[in-house]
């Protein structure tokens, strides 16, 4: 098949549209980006969705179901059953402001709106993102809503702060060691206050970026070659990337890929 067939194939195929867009400049130190998620009309009555990790927690609020939550930072698969016509804002914390913002360890924790917000709260931000149509009027909405709930900003450890930038910039492969040696800590502080601030340790931080930089890879590719995916991401062989998707992911590369290929992105910021 022709590489231009393939290509408007796979897009008559997406019935799922995803995109991030970036917080007001207030929020930017603590948000790492809103996101939206809408399922098509025809889209099918059920899909079972997985969310890609970031390594860091998340507010969801679902418009059709009248919810929002916080899922903490994971060390295991996400997966969500969706449903024609269903509808999604949300918010991606920098890791461990969600732990600094609701005061307590977010690991592997799905908690609902209703533990650390107000019934009050809860309408307004419902109330607020029902007429959006635009993501200028939703990053309005979402400022909002976190202003209110952020009254104390997070206060962050500037080292761990540090530490996270670099294992972003390069996608989970430059080694702790040289994390701990460019923040002026030890491996061993670094590992202590990694794990104290975001829930994770450096390691699994990393094994999460590097998993979610090859999808990305391979998202934007037609016809992925995941050999070459694996050694451009600092995995050991191709074998090695499909166990490090299979525990974060829950499925195999070329699985996910399937399911990525329903999904219409927008701007990806994470």
């Amino acid at each position: 098949m022709k590489l231009a067939n393939k290509t408007r194939m796979l897009r008559s195929q997406q019935t799922m549209l995803y995109r991030e867009f970036k917080p007001g400049a207030r929020l930017q130190s603590w948000v790492a980006a809103y996101w939206h998620f809408r399922v098509s009309a025809n889209g099918g009555t059920h899909v079972l969705h997985t969310i890609p990790l970031t390594g860091a927690a998340m507010l969801a609020v679902g418009m059709s179901g009248r919810w929002i939550a916080v899922e903490g930072p994971r060390t295991h698969p996400l997966q969500v059953p969706v449903h024609a016509g269903d509808e999604f804002w949300g918010v991606h914390f920098v890791p461990g402001a969600a732990e600094c913002l609701l005061g307590r360890a977010l690991r592997d924790l799905h908690i609902p709106a209703e533990s650390f917000a107000s019934p009050t709260w809860i309408s307004a931000t419902l109330a607020r993102l029902d007429p959006v149509r635009t993501l200028s009027d939703a990053r309005k909405a979402l400022d909002l809503s976190l202003g209110e709930l952020m009254k104390v900003p997070p206060r962050l450890d500037p080292h761990v702060l540090a530490c996270i930038g670099l294992i972003i910039r390069s996608n989970g492969s430059l080694p702790i060691s040289q994390v701990a040696a460019a923040v002026g800590l030890s491996e061993r502080q670094v590992r202590r206050r990694f794990r104290a601030m975001t829930g994770l340790t450096p390691k699994e931080f990393a094994r999460v970026r590097r998993a979610r930089a090859a999808l990305v890879d391979a998202a934007h590719t037609v016809l992925p070659r995941w050999c070459e995916i694996a050694l451009e991401r600092g995995f050991a062989d191709q074998a090695h990337l499909i166990a490090e998707f299979r525990r974060t992911l829950g499925t195999t590369p070329r699985s996910m890929m399937r399911h990525v290929r329903r999904i219409r992105h927008g701007r990806v910021l994470t």
